[in-house]
């Protein structure tokens, strides 16, 4: 549906449940538009936002230890959602309070979750309530009843390694330990005031036996305010105190978090302070950032430690304990008042935050792109078919871009690359080799082989073009492809027959969609083997088709309208008088004009113009007055009786001339394409890009330029408006189809900085062989020595950084 407040803008909900939030961009104003369609065909629809389903703002969320890319949400509402990550979809929905925030939610299995909530019923004193959550049948456990208000509420739970117990945190009271199996409660703590608590990870062969289900110990640590440090180990039930000799934080400190040999803790001013079990030292991280409230490790190898640590205010980074240093910070969000509300790990490198304005972002390491569902890696491993590119980290969707136009994978085992440009290149980037290993796999198979099929590289562009729903690079495509199957030369000097234009009594000059308007369902594709590329290439306007695919079209209307259905209407009529008018079929126009009725109110106009007409066909005093009654018609706006006129004395240049003076170019140009010799059709089209040239609007003048086959005029145009890209590919494709004039020796200086500058745009975005093959066809293309020395130079360190600030958005591409 549209918005009522927002023209340009729409929304649509989809069968997952993902409301998508749309904005339409118009790529050209209407007065432009007019030139090629009345129907908006260059517009660009964008993904401005989207809703996956999460029924309120987040209070509380967890990642499933159990399942990949599963995770739970608890809100503010009283719900839990449980979602897939991967794909953005909630998988269930339950609600388990009645408008009382879920606090907290952690994972006890694969199918269930524990919760809290607490509630101020009078001052100081709170309803809390802990229930399980079965996500298979939907069945509510309440495992700790109260039959009257706490003056404590519930902090936090903290589940064990093996999932064999959990622990409650309470406000200033001692902590309970609870079985997960019975769900009976064990013991409670004997000290009240613990500011942090956090399970000992397990050994692999406990792990093994917990699967096996047998029972193992298990480990936990706590300090209290005074800062000491308690080590216990659960045997049987059973908590027994055990030595641990680490060094932490002096201060109180509020969060605790342990793998493999790192102990880390963060205290009330933001100090992180790791401790190495193996080595017996310590890392400290000053951040100043206020007390710690939450410190994850993320999950995967036990090489790679990194932690996310939130902080009270809504603050976050993350740490690389391996390296001791911090990698990002939430500057980024927190510039634009967003805050952390609760934090996990998605993936071993992509976090997933419930932020402050109700929304869930899954970010990179950066901290600063949450770019959508395919974004990180995990993701990249699931068979799930991308239905758009632009659902993809931009600069992943630029380089799918990339292979999809060259298939630089197989065509660059056999190239000879510059030693001198590989040598630069020797480093292996790890998105890169992602990109190439993956991102193609993930594209609709079906996209990819019609791709792979292509019998050209201009076809092949269209097709890649098409995926990405980029409809002014579709149009450039389209437009070389008809030229390839139909070329226009000097020598096409006769006329198949004379005028053209359908023409409105009005004055309107709309070219076919007059007609076309009259018909439903009528195909109008050739039977000829040339109709193929029209209607797997199509050209939006039809002043761009070749003048036998126009004659075609106009021949089948004819056909239609002189049917017996519609025969009997007086304008389908009087437009097929015109018709023929056009045609030179000037007694069956005659005939047609005479037919109407006397009763009709334009009996006597037709009348005349059959008048007119039978003038036309008698000596030259005749001709001589059909011109100046059609100047004049045309100069009191009456520009189709007057062009009509002048056609049938053959004055079709000059009809052509004053309509584009009056600023009807795609009428004087459909005029022109069918009944003026190549080279006045030429004349007249040259005129109109011109004016497109003059009024800034260079696109829709490479268009005519391509379609009349000026290869180099429309290289160089395309260098002016800065299209790399569609410039270099373009450059490539004439060159090897051999288009460039035979005549324009100096082709290759206005080539070669095109390829220098696509293969730095390649090399930036991490398309090294891409960018070695470009230069190498540069070089190739090079006389001078200095331009010789300029090529064999390797980009720096600083422009191999660039490629960071490329993958800011698909807009920022050389084409787009």
């Amino acid at each position: 549906m549209n918005s009522p407040q927002k023209k340009h803008h729409l929304a649509a909900l989809t069968h997952d449940g993902v409301i998508w939030q749309w904005k339409i961009q118009e790529k050209r104003s209407s007065k432009v538009l007019s030139g090629f369609s009345k129907d908006k065909e260059f517009l660009k629809i964008i993904i401005s936002g989207q809703n996956e389903g999460v029924s309120s703002a987040i209070s509380s969320l967890c990642v499933s230890p159990f399942s990949e890319h599963i995770l739970a949400f608890g809100t503010f509402m009283g719900t839990i959602q449980i979602v897939e990550s991967a794909t953005l979809t909630t998988k269930a929905e339950f609600s388990v309070r009645n408008a009382e925030p879920v606090r907290g939610i952690r994972w006890l299995s694969k199918t269930s979750v524990i919760f809290f909530s607490s509630q101020e019923t009078t001052k100081g004193m709170y309803k809390n309530m802990l229930s399980i959550l079965d996500l298979k049948t939907g069945k509510l456990t309440d495992i700790r009843q109260t039959s009257t208000p706490e003056n404590t509420f519930i902090r936090a739970i903290r589940i064990s390694s093996g999932f064999q117990y959990f622990i409650l945190l309470l406000k200033e009271r001692p902590f309970e330990l609870w079985d997960v199996k019975t769900l009976k409660l064990i013991t409670i703590g004997k000290l009240p005031q613990i500011t942090a608590l956090e399970w000992a990870p397990l050994e692999k062969s406990d792990l093994q036996d917990v699967a096996e289900g047998k029972n193992v110990q298990e480990r936990f640590i706590f300090t209290l305010p005074d800062g000491s440090i308690h080590f216990y180990t659960i045997n049987r039930r059973t908590m027994i105190m055990s030595p641990l000799q680490v060094e932490l934080s002096t201060g109180i400190i509020s969060s605790i978090a342990w793998k493999d040999q790192y102990l880390v803790s963060g205290d009330t001013v933001g100090t992180i302070h790791c401790w190495n079990l193996l080595e017996r030292k310590s890392t400290v991280f000053t951040t100043n950032k206020g007390l710690v409230k939450r410190i994850k490790f993320a999950p995967g190898d036990d090489d790679v430690h990194l932690i996310i640590v939130m902080f009270q205010e809504g603050d976050f980074g993350i740490w690389d304990l391996d390296h001791s240093v911090r990698i990002a910070n939430s500057n980024y969000l927190v510039g634009r008042d967003l805050k952390a509300i609760d934090l996990d790990w998605a993936s071993d490198s992509n976090p997933v935050v419930a932020t402050s304005d109700g929304c869930i972002r899954i970010l990179d390491r950066s901290l600063c792109i949450s770019s959508s569902k395919q974004f990180f890696r995990a993701t990249l491993s699931r068979k799930t078919v991308l239905y758009t590119p632009f659902l993809l980290a931009p600069r992943n969707a630029i380089l799918l871009k990339v292979f999809l136009q060259h298939d630089f994978g197989e065509r660059f085992q056999s190239l000879a690359i510059n030693p001198k440009k590989s040598a630069a290149m020797e480093s292996e980037d790890e998105d890169y080799e992602l990109v190439t290993k993956n991102l193609i796999s993930f594209v609709d198979p079906s996209v990819v082989d019609k791709i792979r099929r292509s019998k050209s590289k201009a076809e092949q562009c269209y097709h890649v073009c098409k995926f990405y729903g980029n409809e002014e690079e579709m149009q450039f495509w389209a437009i070389l492809l008809d030229y390839l199957n139909n070329p226009r030369t000097q020598s096409d000097s006769s006329i198949p027959f004379a005028p053209t234009i359908s023409l409105h009594s009005k004055g309107s000059l709309p070219p076919t969609d007059v007609l076309a308007s009259t018909l439903t369902g009528v195909q109008l594709s050739s039977d000829s083997s040339q109709s193929t590329s029209s209607e797997e290439y199509p050209v939006k306007s039809n002043i761009l088709l070749s003048r036998e695919k126009l004659i075609q079209q106009e021949k089948k209307k004819e056909t239609y309208l002189m049917s017996s259905s519609a025969k009997e209407e007086y304008d389908v009529v009087k437009r097929v008088a015109e018709f023929n008018l056009l045609l030179g079929e000037k007694q069956k126009a005659m005939d047609l004009l005479l037919s109407t009725p006397i009763s009709h109110p334009n009996s006597f106009a037709d009348s005349l113009m059959a008048i007119t007409i039978a003038a036309s066909m008698s000596p030259e005093i005749y001709r001589d007055m059909v011109h100046q009654v059609a100047i004049k018609l045309m100069e009191n706006g009456s520009l189709a009786d007057g062009t009509q006129l002048l056609c049938t004395i053959g004055r079709h240049e000059e009809a052509a001339r004053l309509l584009q003076n009056a600023g009807k170019w795609s009428d004087a140009a459909w005029l022109a394409k069918l009944c003026l010799p190549w080279a006045q059709c030429s004349t007249i089209l040259t005129t109109w890009v011109e004016h497109l040239l003059e009024s800034n609007h260079q696109m829709p003048a490479i268009f005519l330029i391509v379609m009349q086959g000026k290869m180099e005029w429309a290289l160089n145009e395309l260098i002016k408006a800065k299209q790399i890209e569609l410039a270099a590919l373009f450059s490539q494709i004439c060159s090897d189809m051999k288009l460039f004039s035979a005549d324009s020796p100096s082709i290759g200086e206005t080539v070669q900085p095109v390829y220098v500058k696509y293969g730095q745009y390649l090399f930036d975005i991490g398309c090294r062989e891409g960018a070695s093959y470009y230069w190498a066809l540069a070089e190739s293309l090079s006389n001078v020595p200095q331009q010789q020395s300029a090529l064999k130079k390797s980009p720096t360190r600083g422009e191999e950084s660039s490629r960071q600030e490329t993958s800011e958005g698909i807009e920022k591409s050389p084409s787009s």
